[in-house]
């Protein structure tokens, strides 16, 4: 059970719009990595689910591991409703981290790894984590406060099983070897808390942001369907954080649930990238709109060097991509950006250029399917009817914004529209 405190009051929640048809199709206790990965995982047993560089992991492969993790995490302790951290690059064993502490029955927590000490710090006992994942070139900011850390019992570190012997952490080597294989994934209520994202902390640090399981597999089904339009025969490469809310519904979550391969990329320089779309076949890229800014001068070498005729959609967002940038990315390759709109509050994208009849450079586009949108006037709260009037944007979604700890810190309440 998730305390009390950690959660507003419900009557403070939003309405979230998830599908009927969806929510009347759960059973009562279910695992979302069943539903996303393991179904696909026996009807695509030995097809690629993740491209990484050279390494390539099967369904079979991810939905083994994850599972054999998921027992050892369960004999550490690890019980219904508990948060486990992720701090990784972009590896496969993030994934299977991922998917792990999901058939723990837990819910995964993202660290970005690029934060400081005193954002780890932060996040870790604000999220009440009590494992951490993680890679050895991330360790220092999280050992540098580890006597401020509340919750945590210990570090989960991949790579290196000497080095967490002589620190004393787990190894994610050695969890995996003594796993269970036939362990059966922990049910949980079906609207039970499935992950807890953290904003980027623009305005103070970073803030928690709890979502539900039928909001996250019905905007994994939105996203994956109107969006990307995502098949068996898909590949979605991208460079964002797997461990922030970009890269992590992007390459953790969503293409698993339509039999999707992914591409992990661990570094953004256009050379890399355009080099693992050929060499992945990747066919949906989701990049920001900095890196296609950055790439613009030297694109037309790009896509002489490279083949990416794999490629069905260019994709990205986070910020405004400007109207400029997208005309010119056409211009040099002939491929229009889809840009869109999301946010860590509404667990990923709900509004995008893809699902326009039409893309408009320099617009956000049409709401995805299942999320209703509208434009108030802030003084009189009144819908505003007229074009080219600004005012706040409403979205109601599948997720919806339920701050994590909200009275840590003196943190006010939001007020409910």
């Amino acid at each position: 059970m998730i305390e009390e405190k950690y959660l507003p009051p419900k009557e403070l929640w939003p309405e979230f719009k998830v599908s009927k048809e969806l929510y009347e199709s759960l059973p009562k206790k279910l695992n979302l990595a069943e539903e996303i990965l393991d179904k696909n995982a026996e009807k695509h047993r030995n097809r690629v689910a993740i491209f990484f560089e050279d390494k390539k992991l099967t369904y079979k492969e991810l939905s083994e591991l994850s599972t054999k993790l998921a027992s050892e995490l369960v004999k550490l302790g690890i019980e219904p409703m508990d948060r486990v951290a992720i701090r990784f690059t972009n590896i496969p064993e993030a994934v299977v981290a991922n998917f792990a502490i999901v058939k723990a029955g837990a819910i995964p927590v993202t660290l970005h790894p690029r934060w400081s000490k005193k954002e780890v710090q932060h996040v870790l006992n604000d999220s009440g984590a009590k494992f951490v994942f993680t890679e050895p070139g991330l360790l220092s900011e999280i050992e540098a406060v580890k006597q401020e850390l509340k919750f945590l019992k210990n570090v989960i570190l991949v790579g290196d099983e000497k080095l967490a012997e002589e620190k004393g952490y787990v190894s994610f080597e050695k969890l995996v070897r003594e796993g269970d294989k036939k362990f059966s994934p922990v049910k949980v209520e079906k609207d039970s808390p499935a992950v807890l994202l953290y904003t980027s902390g623009t305005t103070g640090l970073p803030k928690g942001v709890i979502h539900f399981l039928p909001g996250v597999l019905n905007t994994v089904v939105n996203v994956g369907k109107y969006v990307w339009k995502l098949s068996e025969n898909d590949v979605l490469g991208s460079a964002a954080p797997i461990s922030f809310a970009l890269g992590y519904g992007g390459l953790a979550m969503i293409p698993y649930y339509f039999g999707s391969a992914v591409s992990l990329m661990r570094r953004p320089d256009p050379e890399y990238v355009f080099s693992m779309i050929e060499k992945h076949g990747v066919t949906v890229l989701s990049m920001a709109p900095t890196w296609y800014r950055k790439t613009l001068p030297i694109v037309t070498k790009m896509i002489e060097k490279y083949d990416i005729s794999s490629i069905k959609l260019f994709t990205g967002g986070g910020e405004a991509f400007g109207a400029d940038t997208i005309r010119e990315w056409h211009e040099k390759t002939g491929y229009m950006i889809a840009e869109g709109f999301g946010a860590t509050e509404l667990f990923y994208i709900s509004i995008s250029n893809a699902v326009a009849p039409k893309p408009k450079p320099g617009s956000i586009g049409m709401p995805v399917p299942g999320v209703e949108v509208s434009i108030i006037d802030p003084d009189t709260s009144q819908p505003i009817k007229e074009p080219n009037k600004p005012g706040l944007l409403l979205i109601k979604a599948p997720c919806g914004t339920v701050y994590w700890n909200p009275y840590a810190e003196g943190g006010k309440l939001l007020k409910k529209m």
